[in-house]
């Protein structure tokens, strides 16, 4: 009978394990590279949280999460040649006014989140020079971000804004 439950016991142990999570260390960072000569290689990342620091004479080494195989997203900012965009007035009780100036015509996709990614309001305008307002009457307060997708060149901009009553 002894026998039996080790065996059971051994047999559920090692199903547990097949079935556990594995951990898999990621860095979020705004810059980073990797260097590398005949003796030696550095990775460095801006911005690494740093779990652990050495020293010794002249020389200090913190060691962190880096990972050396690393994804690089970046997003396209509206270059100032291209045009402008202004949002006003922020933080604002009821209404949200948006001028674009561009050097041609675009088009322009609008997109207003909640602080949970919840879409509030969706829109698509085209043209060169224009005013749009929007109605954040029936929205409560809080914050929101407004992002703008723009042009066949999918140049990204985001604004956090704020809603007070």
């Amino acid at each position: 009978m002894m026998k039996t439950i080790i065996v059971f016991l051994f047999f559920s142990l090692n199903c547990i394990s097949l079935f556990s999570q594995s951990s898999v260390h990621e860095v979020m960072a705004t810059s980073g590279n990797s260097y590398q000569t005949n003796s030696i290689q550095i990775d460095w990342t801006l911005g690494e949280v740093a779990i652990s620091t050495l020293t010794g004479s002249g020389s200090l080494l913190t060691q962190g999460f880096h990972q050396p195989h690393y994804l690089i997203t970046a997003i396209n900012r509206l270059p100032a040649d291209y045009g402008q965009i202004k949002v006003y007035p922020n933080p604002t009780t009821d209404q949200l006014n948006i001028d674009f100036a561009f050097t041609k015509k675009e088009k322009i996709e609008l997109v207003l989140l909640d602080l949970t990614g919840k879409v509030m309001l969706k829109n698509t305008i085209v043209g060169q020079t224009i005013s749009k307002n929007i109605s954040l009457a029936t929205l409560p307060s809080g914050t929101y971000f407004l992002s703008m997708k723009i042009g066949n060149q999918i140049f990204s901009q985001t604004h956090k804004i704020q809603k007070v009553n």
